[in-house]
């Protein structure tokens, strides 16, 4: 593998570029994704807050109470006697105190977007080699140094004082 910054050739399992450090987490999962980058499934799912968990949990216990309901009133009938009909009132009225409980006394959770936790170096500006010039597999060449950059240039003072050095002839 070789590094997006700088081009210097890397172990596949390094962490980050030996030579300009650059990070690397980011890279090698995109890598092994193909280019697409997806948020683990942790960060997908959106967590419920107690109270959400509260009113849902209180909801399934009417719910149950109804299912119950029919089943015991076939029983009072049987029986002749209408006390069987107390084991859904009682869940109906626990589930819509839970509700009730929940919606009053417990806090519910900020509504935002899960965060993605990516490396900071993977999209900042100039981080990377565009997609269009990552290299193929096997056709990799360095990127050419333009040796004019690496040389100073003389100081307009130097240029000046080489001026009056020569003779007036």
């Amino acid at each position: 593998m070789f590094c997006p910054r700088c081009g210097q050739q890397i172990v596949n399992d390094a962490r980050f570029c030996s030579k300009c450090r650059f990070i690397l987490a980011g890279v090698t999962r995109l890598l092994a994704s193909d280019g697409i980058i997806e948020p683990p499934e942790s960060e997908l799912k959106p967590k419920r807050s107690l109270q959400q968990k509260g009113v849902r949990g209180g909801a399934k216990l009417i719910f149950l109470s109804v299912i119950l309901f029919p089943l015991a009133l076939a029983l009072g009938i049987l029986v002749g006697n209408p006390w069987p009909l107390i084991i859904p009132a009682t869940i109906a009225l626990f589930g819509g105190s839970l509700v009730f409980y929940a919606k009053l006394f417990w806090e519910p959770s900020p509504s935002r977007p899960p965060e993605l936790h990516l490396p900071p170096d993977l999209f900042a500006p100039n981080s990377a080699l565009p997609l269009s010039k990552v290299p193929t597999p096997g056709t990799y060449e360095p990127p050419r140094r333009n040796t004019a950059d690496m040389v100073e240039r003389p100081s307009v003072v130097e240029h000046t004082t080489k001026l009056l050095d020569q003779d007036p002839q």
